[in-house]
């Protein structure tokens, strides 16, 4: 056989190999593109739910407040708690008493171990950046989150803008003063599990209670 002619061969043979190959790789496209279809929105979730464990750690989630001065009445996981507002980039959010995808799904979930907005201590609350927080990029230190409650209204001021790592559990450290804190995956633009989180730490500055206090 001429060399002209194994040479031929050779590439023949590596045509029919390629076409193998790519023929494969399309065909577990088109099946996972099937899978997909068939479960729309699933892969996000999941990657959703991890992100919502990592940020925040529900070593013993409590199904329900205990009762406290300015909040009489218990409130259970899933209930509206009350409305926040976010003036620097006209945001009116519903907060759901929670963290998990079911209460992120309605809104800004209240992490269940904190204290409720207006309380001493630090009330943490967190949001999908693709969806209730898609924004929180652009509030600043100074700028205002105002916490309606059935408890009243409750003004905190930003004071500290923080970038942390996903497993970092400062930002759910107790404190001895009312404050306002929240959290969010970071990059904002990238997609799948994020490796960092946003953090807005507020502090109480004003607060007017409801007429049963």
């Amino acid at each position: 056989m001429s060399k002209l002619l194994r040479v031929e061969v050779w590439i023949f043979l590596l045509g029919i190999g390629m076409m193998i190959y790519f023929g494969w790789q399309w065909g577990e496209q088109v099946w996972m593109s099937a899978d997909s279809a068939a479960s729309p929105g699933l892969e996000r979730v999941e990657v959703q739910k991890s992100e919502m464990v990592s940020r925040f750690p529900l070593t013993s989630p409590e199904p329900e407040t205990s009762a406290s001065e300015l909040y009489p009445e218990k409130i259970r996981i899933g209930e509206r708690i009350g409305t926040l507002i976010i003036p620097e980039i006209d945001a009116k959010l519903p907060i759901i008493h929670g963290a998990d995808e079911d209460e992120l799904a309605k809104g800004v979930g209240h992490y269940q171990n904190s204290v409720l907005p207006g309380e001493r201590d630090r009330s943490v609350m967190g949001g999908h950046r693709e969806t209730s927080f898609r924004n929180l990029r652009k509030v600043k230190e100074g700028a205002l989150l105002i916490a309606k409650t059935q408890a009243g209204t409750f003004t905190y001021q930003v004071k500290e803008v923080q970038i942390v790592n996903k497993d970092d559990r400062t930002v759910i450290r107790s404190t001895s003063k009312p404050e306002l804190v929240l959290v969010t995956c970071f990059p904002f633009d990238m997609f799948g599990a994020a490796p960092e989180r946003y953090v807005l730490i507020a502090e109480l500055q004003e607060e007017e209670l409801a007429n049963f206090q």
